[in-house]
């Protein structure tokens, strides 16, 4: 039994005008008219078709057509590891995790030290006596 002949069935039993199928819609074709055609085909009884039926689709998983896998060679895994980048490269990542930090990887942000005149490492902002 094919593809083509699966197709046939599934229009003879929702028809031309309706596109979708909900779940007691799909399980009654697969037990009606789909099991039907493949107790024909491969000359079993109903029972076993439609055992047979639903085994196969919960064995089953959706093909990927057309689709590339992950590359797992020595160049792909140098230029993808974060602990070997440099300089503002390094910034853009965490290197615990190896994901990227977004926007705040890519701008200098101005924290509110420096945005008040103070240098980074100075512990004693708001100390400054407001008399002299």
């Amino acid at each position: 039994m094919d593809a083509n002949r699966v197709d046939i069935q599934f229009r003879k039993h929702l028809g031309n005008a309706k596109k979708d199928v909900d779940y007691g819609g799909f399980v009654a074709f697969i037990e009606g008219a789909l099991s039907d055609a493949y107790m024909e085909a491969k000359s079993i009884s109903k029972e076993d078709a439609v055992k047979e039926l639903k085994d196969k689709i919960a064995a089953g998983n959706p093909a990927g057509h057309g689709v590339t896998t992950t590359s797992k060679d020595d160049a792909t895994n140098r230029l993808t590891d974060v602990k070997g980048y440099t300089g503002a490269h390094k910034e853009r990542f965490d290197m615990e995790t190896g994901k990227g930090k977004g926007i705040a990887g890519r701008e200098d942000v101005v924290d509110a030290k420096a945005a008040a005149g103070y240098v980074g490492g100075y512990k004693g902002q708001g100390t400054y006596d407001k008399t002299h």
